[in-house]
């Protein structure tokens, strides 16, 4: 395989190609790398590949000729497509390196400065971006790329299966691997690894692949499809989860409480405050939940929920489940809490429209994503209120929730996250 990159830094590249696996693999011969840099076609005594951009504006845009010319240049040298580096491309995948691998030939295009003249853009086959981030330059995600193509290449490891159970070969995240000693720091190797059943050490290494895709990155198993011992494991493990509050505005009815202990405990929820609704006394609410019964729930509906399952019933008691606050935006000058609304984001309002899998995710900063649901979120205009961290979408679009008891709503929003199809 040939590769040749447009680059005006050629000496870049020398280190990492020199280094490692990749390294021999170029002394070898089984991929050869080339260079062709645009500034051996300017014509001026400076060498210039780069001008101000039309309209004005900071920063200088690589001129369209000499760019034109080396990747006719570099085209010429196998024939094969041409990929250039841009944060604008489609987001890298092993599935790209894999099917790119089958060509003879390669052309990459490195950009410099703030981009590309646009008429650049007609004469390459592909744009590629390594992620949602901006670089100095293309040649860092063109060593990428030259990296992840050659090891792909018959004799680049030693053995070729290592690339085949590489992370996102079949879909999914690599299964967690070991070597010895067998315990370190407490830990010990998983059983299965050292029982010789290759049969049974296949099976597991597949189920903590699914785990871990549905842990680190759950997008990707929506892209695949599952075999029944997958769908198995999932079914059989509890899946990890972000912490999450509910705080909800509730009437002094201690039946009421009760069912929202109940939903508190069904779906692990992290913490319930419940708030004073419009009327209501702080000191009413916290006599009803005093009052509240204890229920028998079959928990946990969250985070399993196993074909053949039966848990057995476990008493909630609403006064342990339930904390009082005395007002919504109280909550929210608490450090620990990030209040969630709902509703749709006015144009006066900086407040951030979250989908629900969002809240999926711990925030950085540690506070706990905490939905809020009930009077006093709102003013009288129906904008949210500006103590909030969040705002989802509304439940129906167009309406006040659909009339929906604040108990039902906070049961239909805390699905949304917690839930699982």
């Amino acid at each position: 395989m040939r590769i040749d990159v447009v680059t005006l830094f050629p000496e870049f590249f020398e280190g990492p190609l020199a280094t490692g696996l990749v390294g021999k693999a170029l002394a070898r011969g089984e991929a050869e790398v080339g260079f062709v840099n645009p500034r051996d076609f300017t014509h001026d005594v400076h060498r210039s590949v780069d001008d101000t951009p039309y309209g004005g504006g900071a920063g200088m845009v690589m001129k369209p000729e000499p760019m034109a010319q080396a990747i006719e240049a570099a085209r010429a040298r196998g024939g094969g497509p041409v990929l250039l580096m841009s944060p604008q491309g489609r987001h890298l995948t092993q599935a790209d390196l894999g099917r790119w691998a089958r060509h003879p030939h390669l052309v990459m295009v490195a950009g410099r400065y703030e981009g590309f003249d646009e008429r650049i853009r007609g004469l390459v086959d592909e744009e590629v971006s390594l992620g949602d981030f901006v670089l100095t330059g293309g040649e860092y995600a063109a060593l990428t790329l030259i990296d992840g193509l050659v090891r792909l290449l018959p004799g680049t490891l030693g053995n070729q299966a290592s690339s085949e159970g590489d992370s996102f070969s079949d879909g999914l995240l690599e299964h967690p691997q070991y070597t010895r000693p067998p315990v370190f720091r407490g830990q010990d190797v998983p059983a299965v690894l050292q029982s010789g059943d290759h049969a049974r050490i296949h099976a597991w290494r597949r189920a903590q692949a699914v785990l871990r895709t549905r842990a680190r990155r759950p997008d990707l198993l929506a892209r695949i499809p599952l075999a029944p011992a997958d769908r198995e494991a999932l079914w059989s493990e509890p899946s990890p989860a972000a912490p999450l509050a509910l705080a909800v505005a509730m009437p002094a009815d201690p039946e009421a409480l009760a069912d929202l202990a109940g939903l508190a405990a069904s779906y692990a929820l992290t913490r319930a405050f419940v708030v004073p609704a419009p009327g209501v006394a702080e000191a009413d609410l916290s006599a009803a939940l005093a009052e509240a019964p204890e229920r028998a729930w079959p928990v946990p509906l969250w985070p399993r929920k196993r074909r053949n399952y039966e848990p057995a019933p476990i008493r909630v008691a609403a006064a342990e489940r339930l904390t009082v606050a005395s007002s919504f935006e109280a909550l929210a000058a608490d450090p620990g809490w990030a209040l969630v609304g709902i509703g749709r984001r006015p144009a006066a309002l900086d407040a951030e429209v979250l989908p629900p899998e969002a809240l999926r995710a711990p925030r950085p900063d540690g506070r706990v994503w905490t939905l809020a649901v009930g009077p006093g979120l709102v003013d009288p205009k129906g904008n949210p209120s500006a103590f909030l961290a969040g705002i989802l979408p509304s439940v129906r679009a167009g309406t006040r929730e659909a009339g929906l008891t604040p108990m039902l709503l906070a049961a239909v929003l805390v699905d949304r996250v917690r839930g699982e199809a």
